[in-house]
Parts: C-alpha cells; structure tokens; sequence
C-alpha cells in the first residue's frame, strides 16, 4: 500500500475514532430546536385553542386552559418566555413541520403513524374510555351483567358498550343522544352506570361527587407533546419535565383545576 492510501486510511479511522468518542462521551448532532430556544430565550407552542378545559381564549382575549398552564411551566422550568401560535387543529402538524413553532401542545393525541416524521413526548392525561358509576357500582363492573349502562348513541362509547354486551349479554344499554343526557340518565338514576370518555368522566364526577371515575381505561387514548423529530434534546428535556410535574402533584393539580377532580 502507497503512502498516500495509508495516510488515507489512517485519516478515515482516526475520523471514525473521534465520532465515536463524541458519542460515548454525549456528544452527538446538534439539536439547533432547542439551541435556538435557549439563544433567543423564547419558546413557541402551536394550539388550537377552542377546545376548552384545554385550550381556549378567555373574554379578555387571554389564552387559558390546561395546556397553557402546561406549556407556561415548560418555559419558566427553561428560563425563557412562552409564545402562543392559535393555529386550526388540522393545520398544526404542518406548521410544526414548517417551524412555526416549536411544540404543540393541544390535547393532541398521540398518532403511531406519524412516528416518522414527528416525535412525541409522554402522555399527560388520557381521555380513553373508562366506567362512571357510584364506588360500590363501580366495584362490581368486572361482570356488568344486569347493570344499565348509559352511552351516547353512534360514538365511541356505543361501539365498545356493544363489545361489552357481547360478552355480558345480560348488561343493558341506555342509548341517549348526547353526552350531556348520558350523565343526566346515571344522575336521576335511569341507568346504573355510563360509559364516558376521560374528560366527559372527570367533568360529571366534579359536578356530582356520589360518583367515581374507574382506574381502568376501557379505551387508550393518550395525549402527548408533539416536537420535530430532528430535536433530541429538546424531546428529553419535555420528558423530564412531565416527569416531575407528575411526580410532584403539579399535572394532577392542572386536571383537577381545569378538568375535573379525580
């Protein structure tokens, strides 16, 4: 071998050497999301915030919800001034995609088939299905035969109650046309227990107290922090911080305030 393919080789393993040291070392693709937000001090979220507890705008045109008060913990946790982007749902990906912002946070669930050009932080609440019923109703919902079992009609909660009675087809359904008549049903008594999604449940438990929300999820539904895939760092530091928002009661606190409590 020449002299100049040895110098060749010796560059390339010497290049490879360095790279892997980076990495062993924490180094590794600059995250220039995150960089830009720690430069500029200022962290955009993208919402659509119509969609109240989460995100809505207050007579005083100012953005409130639980999402805001997330997203304003992620930015004081940073040290740098939240900015909010009120962007229609169906176009959030694409101007999160087109850097308009850095993260939306807006009750957005979390999509596998987008795992690929987005990434996604843990989830911060679930609103999949889940049992409404007075606590020793509730207790005994592992075998709801016999039970009258609000839904609304035509929605999520009607496909999985039917589910249900295929199994249990002793259990009865109460079919009402609206959510608001589905908790009306187990109030006045017309119906031993419902079927509601997680904020539906959450929201007719703080109005009538008798009542209780079930641990168990009849459905997953979990919402998350949507960021651009190419941001690691920005990603772990969003990990870590619901981490210890939930860990400290902060989260549960934000869903009891907005939502409803547990």
């Amino acid at each position: 071998m020449t002299r100049k393919r040895w110098l060749i080789v010796g560059g390339i393993a010497v290049a490879v050497a360095a790279i892997v040291l980076l990495r062993l070392l924490g180094g590794g693709p600059t995250d220039k999301v995150w960089a830009r937000i720690q430069r500029e001090g200022v962290l955009r979220v993208g919402m659509d915030a119509s969609y109240p507890p989460f995100e809505f705008v207050d007579g005083e045109g100012q953005f409130r919800g639980l999402d805001v008060d997330l997203a304003q913990a992620l930015a004081d946790r940073w040290g740098v001034r939240l900015e909010i982007a009120n962007v229609g749902f169906d176009g959030l990906y694409d101007a999160l995609r087109d850097k308009k912002f850095d993260l939306i946070v807006s009750a957005l669930p979390y999509d596998p088939f987008l795992r690929k050009d987005f990434a996604f932080s843990y989830s911060y609440f679930n609103a999949g299905l889940r049992w409404v019923a007075r606590p020793d109703v509730l207790a005994t919902l592992g075998d709801p035969s016999g039970r009258r079992v609000a839904v609304q009609t035509g929605s999520a909660a009607d496909v999985q109650a039917r589910t249900l009675q295929r199994r249990f087809p002793q259990m009865a359904l109460v079919m009402r046309d609206e959510v608001a008549q589905v908790g009306e049903a187990l109030a006045v008594g017309d119906a031993d227990a419902a079927i509601l999604d997680g904020v539906s449940a959450l929201q007719f438990v703080a109005a009538h107290p008798e009542f209780a929300v079930g641990d168990m999820l009849l459905t997953d539904e979990p919402y998350v922090i949507a960021m651009p895939l190419d941001a690691p760092t920005l990603k772990r530091e969003v990990n870590a911080a619901l981490v210890d928002f939930r860990e400290s009661g902060r989260l549960d606190a934000w869903v009891a305030a907005w939502v409803g409590g547990q």
